[in-house]
């Protein structure tokens, strides 16, 4: 079993399934880059999971209005479709870098 946490959210993946927190610096060195939380990729596709908790009482009430205003318009989209591209990108430099990483498509 693999756990993730992001916050105070915790996801466990069973240990068939490639899952990695890839938010964190110490994934691949880059920190100017978005990213998204967790990559998990199956074997016939991969999940690009972001977590938002614009009800955690940490965040900013002004922020968490925001995010729920941009959430219902369907703003968000763009932010994730960033995110994605550069998950690609920093994959692609990681297999240029390091032959015999993981495949572009996997974590």
């Amino acid at each position: 079993m693999t756990a993730l946490t992001e916050g105070n959210s915790r996801i466990e993946f069973p240990d068939s399934v490639d899952a990695r927190k890839f938010d964190d610096p110490q994934a691949h060195g880059l920190l100017s880059l978005m990213r998204v939380d967790f990559v998990v990729a199956l074997a016939d596709r991969v999940f690009y999971i972001e977590i938002k908790d614009p009800g955690n009482p940490r965040a900013r009430e002004q922020n968490a209005a925001s995010f729920v205003v941009k959430f219902k318009r369907g703003e968000l989209d763009r932010d994730l479709e960033v995110q994605i591209s550069q998950f690609f990108i920093i994959r692609m430099g990681v297999e240029k870098l390091r032959p015999g990483a993981r495949s572009s498509t996997g974590c």
